[in-house]
């Protein structure tokens, strides 16, 4: 589990940054060359156009999805990450 927070630089050292989640964790575990990352969401996850859920998928299928406009909204930045993960040799992304 991450709940990353950043602080400033110079005179801003006393301010605190809440840092996007999904963006911490792939990168640490992209970093760590984990076996696998796990990003939380409150829907079941890829689906289709029909609304029913993609098991698995490539990096090429992610970025075909979102080119068709299949993959949107907040669901965009957090394949992306995962995506982003598995390049940097996660194992897989959930």
């Amino acid at each position: 589990v991450v709940s990353p927070i950043g602080t400033g630089m110079g005179d801003e050292k006393d301010i605190a940054y809440n840092v996007n989640a999904d963006v911490a964790a792939g990168r640490i575990a992209g970093e760590l060359r984990a076996a696998r990352a796990l990003f939380l969401t409150d829907i079941a996850g890829v689906l289709n156009k029909d609304k029913q859920l993609l098991p698995n998928l490539s990096c090429n299928d992610v970025d075909a999805l979102i080119d068709d406009e299949t993959i949107t909204g907040g669901m965009i930045p957090k394949v992306s990450y995962a995506t982003s993960a598995v390049k940097l040799g996660v194992g897989g992304a959930f």
